[in-house]
């Protein structure tokens, strides 16, 4: 789709069809786990994964029982779903700062910079859009500080929220935070004690889930 007369990014960045997400932004079996890994996964106590699967390529170590999923088909998807949000739009998005406070609201549309993201602690950014808008973050790296939060407005959903990060480039949730959306991470991802995620996280490296964190799949 991307390149495509039905999807004109250049133009009008702050509409993506339907279509053209439901083709550019599959997750096929990937989508389908709360944490997949390509790396190692570790998991602390007492973090509940309300839906979703678990899964990963290198060793899986929780404190706590739990089942993993095989990953086969699944990575691969991962990595087809990586490329193709890489492409959409590219070099017509639209740019951002890569330091995010409090107070900040984007409406749908593709974004950029060229920097590691950083959140700072106790921002609250809003997405506000409808069910069926597209978010697309493209970053370098990044970091959520604690108690960061992602906020949907509008009936904005979280499955329509996608955070691509690049060039090895490493994703860290503070303790407590609350996000929204499918983090695809070429490197490693740290989620800390007490964070909250709804979406997923699909990384080409090692996951690392703290004590007490909560995740469930919007579907």
């Amino acid at each position: 789709c991307p390149g495509s007369a039905s999807c004109n990014f250049g133009t009008l960045l702050a509409e993506i069809s339907d279509a053209c997400a439901a083709q550019a932004l599959a997750l096929g079996d990937a989508g389908k786990f709360a944490f997949l890994a390509k790396g190692a996964l570790t998991v602390g106590a007492n973090v509940v994964i309300s839906s979703g699967r678990v899964g990963s390529v290198g060793a899986m170590t929780s404190v706590d029982p739990i089942n993993g999923a095989t990953t086969e088909g699944a990575v691969v998807d991962m990595e087809k779903a990586y490329d193709a949000i890489a492409g959409i739009a590219e070099g017509k998005e639209v740019g951002i700062e890569n330091s995010m406070a409090d107070g900040l609201t984007f409406s749908p549309g593709v974004y950029k910079t060229e920097l590691a993201l950083n959140v700072v602690a106790d921002a609250k950014i809003t997405l506000s859009g409808s069910a069926t808008d597209v978010f697309v973050f493209k970053v370098t790296a990044a970091t959520f500080g604690a108690r960061a939060s992602i906020v949907l407005t509008g009936g904005a959903l979280a499955k329509n929220v996608y955070w691509h990060v690049a060039v090895v480039g490493a994703l860290f949730v503070g303790a407590s935070a609350v996000l929204s959306g499918t983090f695809l991470v070429e490197g490693a991802a740290t989620v800390g004690e007490g964070a909250q995620l709804t979406g997923r996280i699909l990384s080409g490296a090692a996951i690392t889930v703290g004590a007490a964190a909560r995740i469930t799949i919007d579907a």
